[in-house]
């Protein structure tokens, strides 16, 4: 409850939190691959 104060006190919606969630999880994953993908690239 008291979570859900502060997300509403800070102006994020649940459905903004789980977006922003998701976006970090695409964002880590996107980042991991970039690198996989540069030692690939360096090891031609």
């Amino acid at each position: 409850m008291e979570e859900a104060c502060t997300r509403s006190i800070i102006g994020l919606s649940e459905r903004e939190v789980k977006l922003t969630e998701k976006a970090e999880e695409v964002i880590r994953y996107l980042e991991s691959r970039i690198k996989t993908v540069e030692k690939e690239y360096r090891s031609l």
